[in-house]
């Protein structure tokens, strides 16, 4: 009877186990392809016509739980500049994206330390730059930040921020699964902010879901029959179908945009997107492959961490 009682409680703890292992959150599987890479950390990949966009994409999304134990995210700053090939290898990481636009468009705070304080006034083209942000507390939780049309307002909010980690970026894509309006028909440098919104371009996003489960994306582009690019509003209708986020927002894309796998894509660099130098859409002249890495300052990255064992009494 005892062994019964025991086997019994040994079943409903593992079903209680396994109920608290959050499923991946794919809504449509038809065109991707799937890679568990850790409990708790997937790697989505989207190949083929879209039909958002009515394009042929390339897509990657890595796909973390938060709240799973081992495994940690981290904003990476390298103020000389780095590829991310080489930030992964330092920083002994499983996965990881480029993040933001560079200093000095763009508000940085690592870790407690803050690097760039928007070192531009609206004089500038590349004043809009910063006009969300994401927050992050250094333990799991993040949140998001959107001043479209307010950069002036987004300063002084990031500047008050008590938050160790916060990048900007731009634009928000979904706020609490709304779908804001942009603001770009006026001001000097609004015309690139407008070019930049709803042209197709490479791009990098982050985005979060209501159980916690972080999205990081990249959308290869530039590339004549392989990869169209998005525009903003392209790609937050693509999250929308396949993910559905509380929250998403744009970080540096175009050349900049560029994902790392350990173990995956190029055997030399871990690199599985296909990330882009040159400008313009058609690519010509250029080979893609996955060796085309950009040095960059700012980087969001998932390591694997030791989980601290508890004192037995």
């Amino acid at each position: 009877m005892r062994i019964k009682l025991a086997f019994s409680a040994l079943l409903l703890s593992s079903a209680m186990c396994l109920a608290q292992q959050k499923a991946p959150v794919l809504l449509e599987k038809e065109g991707w392809v799937s890679d568990t890479l850790r409990t708790g950390l997937v790697w989505h990949n989207f190949t083929g016509n879209d039909c958002i966009s009515a394009a042929p994409q390339i897509v990657n999304v890595l796909e973390f739980d938060l709240d799973q134990p081992g495994l940690k995210l981290s904003y990476e700053y390298y103020p000389d500049k780095e590829v991310l090939s080489e930030v992964a290898r330092d920083t002994k990481a499983i996965a990881g994206t480029n993040a933001s636009f560079g200093a000095p468009h763009t508000f940085i705070r690592i870790d407690g330390d803050t690097w760039c304080d928007i070192e531009i006034d609206q004089s500038s083209r590349e004043w809009w730059k910063h006009e969300a942000a994401v927050w992050y507390d250094g333990q799991g939780v993040l949140g998001f930040y959107n001043f479209d049309g307010k950069p002036a307002e987004a300063v002084a909010a990031y500047r008050a921020d008590t938050h160790p980690n916060l990048l900007s970026g731009t634009p928000i894509l979904i706020d609490d699964y709304s779908l804001p309006e942009w603001d770009v028909a006026h001001g000097k440098g609004y015309g690139p902010k407008r070019s930049t919104i709803q042209s197709r371009h490479p791009r990098t996003a982050i985005a979060l879901t209501e159980d916690r489960h972080l999205l990081l994306v990249t959308v290869d582009g530039r590339w004549l029959g392989k990869a169209s690019g998005m525009s903003c509003e392209e790609l937050r209708q693509f999250l929308v179908k396949y993910f559905n986020p509380q929250y998403a927002m744009n970080m540096d894309g175009g050349g900049s945009s560029s994902m790392f796998v350990k173990d995956r894509g190029d055997e030399d660099t871990g690199i599985v997107s296909y990330p882009c130098e040159k400008t313009g859409e058609t690519g010509e002249g250029f080979e893609f492959d996955h060796s085309h890495q950009r040095k960059l300052p700012t980087f969001f990255v998932i390591k694997q961490v030791k989980e601290k064992k508890s004192r037995k009494k």
